[in-house]
């Protein structure tokens, strides 16, 4: 199985685990997705839906169907009031085996049951909802079912059988099951009850009497979550002023006050007194910082004197710069006349006799009297050597007769090449 079938298929988000009779399904589920049909798989694995099902269809290399309690194939309610839609993803096709999928009733028509392919099925595609995939070694167990014996109706005359469900991964936090799977029981927090508080009524201070009552007749009692927590937490109680009043001890608070230290701030004049006499007692930092003053100076100096030298040698050059280039360049457009007087100077110039350098060179070639000592023997010539001109037009022959004049051209030029 190529790797890269896998690489266009969406990152998982979930996992469920099949305990069957053929060994584990590991089952990853696209929930992001797929949210419906991977949400319905979850809670009914959850409620214990598939307990004790047996996958009663096996389509030899094609595909293994389950999830129907009956075990007809005729059955099976998802967790939705209605049957629910299809849901498709173009990254999710039916291209290689252990892909799980809605068996529907009919086109948006789907229930508790699913298959799982054997093999690639693409003509599946856009038709039934894929929602997971068996991953890792469980898949060799999800193939052994390939081998069991089935009828005409394509049942399983052993079939085999899912034992329990287990969620690893529950993508959905907001799921609350319906009913709970059999022998396991609902967990409730313990809720302990606070005895409420005995506080002391003090009623004679005027200005404090009706607050007192209103935080009282407001008090409730806090619950604690034992069961969440390894030791439960000691709940904060409003307290009255007049608790608050007796539970302090005034002078126990007053001793603790007169042993803090008293911080001394010095005024601004101590300050530049000080520093004032930490300048007089150090004065090699006056000497380093007449020296750094010194050479910063004589450096500022130097390059002022630097600059007119350099910003004079730079004029100089641009100045000769545009002496060469007004030599060689003319600024403006030229007429046509003015070309046309200069085309013709031009060409007196070449033709002029008198001229006595290059201009009155004239290419000449030797005359050559003599034979030509190598001769072509494809062509033809006459006795004084020259070439026999045939024309095509004035010497017309039928086929048969030029085919012989070929015949006898090759047999004189090989005479010809005898000879020589």
């Amino acid at each position: 199985m190529s790797a890269n079938i896998y690489s266009t298929e969406p990152i998982t988000a979930g996992k469920v685990v099949l305990h069957t009779t053929v060994g584990p399904l590991d089952i990853e589920l696209w929930s992001k997705e797929i949210p419906k049909a991977s949400r319905n798989f979850v809670q009914l694995c959850m409620e214990g839906y598939y307990d004790n099902t047996i996958f009663h269809r096996i389509v030899k290399d094609y595909l293994v169907q389950g999830g129907d309690p009956t075990g007809t194939g005729y059955e099976g309610e998802s967790i939705y009031p209605e049957p629910f839609k299809d849901e498709f993803h173009s990254r999710l096709r039916f291209s290689h085996r252990g892909l799980v999928a809605c068996a529907s009733f009919g086109r948006n028509k789907n229930g508790s049951q699913f298959f799982i392919t054997l093999g690639p099925t693409p003509e599946l595609d856009k038709k039934n909802t894929i929602f997971g995939k068996v991953t890792g070694n469980t898949l060799y167990n999800l193939l052994s079912m390939n081998t069991y014996d089935i009828d005409d109706d394509e049942r399983p005359l052993k079939p085999p059988l899912i034992i329990k469900t287990e969620i690893l991964w529950n993508p959905f936090d907001d799921i609350i099951p319906r009913t709970l799977k059999p022998g396991v029981e609902e967990k409730r927090p313990e809720v302990i009850e606070k005895p409420k508080p005995v506080v002391n009524k003090n009623l004679s201070l005027l200005s404090f009497a009706e607050e007192a009552e209103e935080e009282e007749s407001n008090f409730k009692p806090i619950s604690l979550l034992a069961s969440n927590r390894s030791t439960p937490i000691k709940p904060t109680l409003k307290r009255t002023r007049d608790s608050l009043i007796e539970e302090t001890d005034l002078d126990n608070i007053q001793m603790k006050e007169e042993e803090k230290p008293e911080e001394k701030k010095k005024p601004f004049e101590e300050l530049e007194s000080s520093w004032a006499q930490e300048k007089e007692a150090d004065p090699e930092r006056d000497r380093i910082r007449e020296e750094t003053d010194k050479i910063i100076h004589e450096l500022k100096s130097k390059k002022k004197k630097v600059e007119p030298q350099q910003k004079k040698a730079a004029s100089e050059a641009k100045e000769m710069l545009r002496k060469q280039r007004e030599k060689y360049v003319k600024r403006g457009k030229r007429t046509e006349t003015e070309i046309m007087m200069a085309f013709e100077n031009f060409r007196t110039k070449i033709h002029d006799p008198d001229q006595s350098d290059w201009r009155s060179h004239q290419l000449k070639f030797e005359k050559d009297d003599g034979e030509s000592k190598v001769k072509d023997p494809t062509l033809e010539y006459d006795d004084d050597g020259g070439l026999i001109v045939f024309d095509p037009l004035k010497d017309f022959k039928p086929q048969g007769e030029h085919l012989l004049n070929k015949h006898q051209q090759r047999l004189r030029a090989k005479k010809n090449l005898e000879k020589w």
